[in-house]
């Protein structure tokens, strides 16, 4: 048998190019070799999860519609915590017919009706499309204190906004989960919001330090001790998720 093709992303879920028709005639067909993680130039994302399904969806579909649908390969480098997207990945290559673009939702609400029954599952589907977007937008590896503008339409602070309200959303399923089923929660949804939550703080926090330093306020020095608590947050968390389970997870999130 002739082997098979692969056609690859571009390391960041864009794939590079689809197949052409004399390319999947072949007797070993097409494939596609796609990242959730990646470790290279010009920087690394591997700390957690930032994958949109919508996007995985999007990229695989349009492969799966060009005729690259032997065999899926999906680089995940820790299995943990990317178990959504691998889920979801799975899913797609057993099924592609069923989920498809427009039907991520209802796969996220599928998924969520599994692992945490039915009564918050529309709340839990919302808030994982929602983190897809808001951390695939850019990867944490990649934000910066002059990712965000300070100065210009509201943008910063409309960020955090935006991941505020996540927080709470998912905060308040997390403390209405029954008690067993609370540590797998804040394992794949809660721990991503809120480590997504500090990061964005720590940036934009430190960009507006930067900005009043530069202006001659006193409000700088306010500024870094609220980054220097928001640092002691994501160090709280990381005690948190290392002390989950007797431990059973420690060190999982260790860059």
């Amino acid at each position: 048998m002739v082997p098979n093709i692969p056609f690859l992303d571009d390391n960041w879920g864009n794939v590079r190019r689809l197949p052409l028709l004399n390319e999947t005639d072949r007797a070993g067909g097409a494939g596609v070799y796609y990242h959730f993680d990646y470790v290279g130039d010009p920087r690394d994302y591997k700390w957690i999860n930032t994958v949109q399904l919508s996007k995985t969806a999007e990229q695989m579909q349009l492969a799966y519609a060009r005729g690259a649908d032997r065999i899926w390969i999906v680089n995940v480098g820790d299995l943990k915590p990317l178990e959504i997207p691998i889920s979801h990945f799975f899913d797609m290559g057993y099924d592609a017919d069923m989920w498809g673009v427009d039907n991520t939702g209802d796969w996220a609400k599928a998924w969520a009706t599994r692992e945490f029954g039915p009564t918050y599952a529309s709340n839990i589907s919302d808030i994982v499309q929602r983190f897809g977007m808001y951390a695939n937008r850019r990867k944490f590896e990649m934000v910066e204190p002059q990712t965000y503008s300070v100065l210009n339409y509201n943008e910063a602070d409309a960020i955090l906004e935006q991941w505020a309200v996540l927080a709470e959303e998912t905060q308040a399923v997390y403390d209405k989960l029954d008690a067993d089923t609370q540590p797998a929660f804040f394992e794949m949804v809660l721990h991503p919001v809120l480590a997504g939550e500090i990061v964005h703080k720590i940036y934009i926090g430190a960009a507006k330090n930067i900005m009043y330093a530069q202006q001659k306020r006193n409000s700088a020095n306010d500024m870094i001790n609220y980054v220097l608590s928001v640092s002691n947050d994501d160090a709280n968390l990381t005690v948190r998720w290392n002390n989950l389970l007797g431990g059973k997870w420690a060190h999982m999130m260790d860059q």
